[in-house]
């Protein structure tokens, strides 16, 4: 098929994403925001994919790996869903992400360090809100002290909850723009 995108964002859809929107080879735009779709996310793997919305759904499941090594792609929404599993380590070697935004999920594991010289295009991060474990990791503070201007927001939960002492995420000194408490 030629279909180079999908926009069907507040459309009150449900039921899962079908499987076959994996195989749709020419998109680079998918949008399905704002509805009440459930299941897990396919496995896309469109060469030419930049953008992805599923914000604001039912989505359940562990991000696939396969996503974040799709060359083109520079915006993931993902938050506001049900997510589970760790964060693909491979986010790190997306050259092409901007923004990345995992927040108001039930991730888990720590949040993989970026090496030198990956992520060079990122302007957000949003991890907020999750039940990650760990500090914020030194690579991802040193891109948002040697970038400041590109590398704008950098969310976690680096707030402890109410009767402990320790915040699921330790943040460096200005490293996170802003703060939660987390799940």
């Amino acid at each position: 098929t030629q279909l180079t995108a999908i926009f069907a964002e507040n459309n009150n859809l449900s039921g899962p994403i079908p499987p076959g929107y994996s195989d749709l080879l020419k998109l680079d735009r998918i949008v399905l925001a704002n509805n009440t779709l459930t299941g897990s996310i396919p496995a896309f793997n469109s060469p030419k994919l930049e953008f992805l919305d599923l914000m604001n759904n039912n989505l359940n499941g562990t991000i696939p790996n396969i996503i974040f090594s799709l060359e083109p792609l520079n915006i993931v929404y993902l938050n506001n869903n049900s997510l589970t599993g760790p964060i693909p380590i491979n986010y790190t070697t997306a050259t092409n992400l901007k923004d990345l935004w995992l927040n108001h999920n039930m991730l888990t594991g720590t949040i993989p360090e970026p090496g030198y010289g990956d992520l060079p295009n990122i302007t957000e991060i949003l991890f907020n809100d999750n039940a990650l474990s760990g500090p914020v990791p030194d690579g991802l503070c040193a891109l948002r002290s040697d970038f400041p201007d590109q590398f704008i927001f950098l969310h976690a939960d680096c707030i402890p909850a109410v009767g402990t002492d320790d915040p699921n995420n330790v943040c460096a000194a200005s490293c996170c723009t802003a703060c939660s408490v987390g799940k």
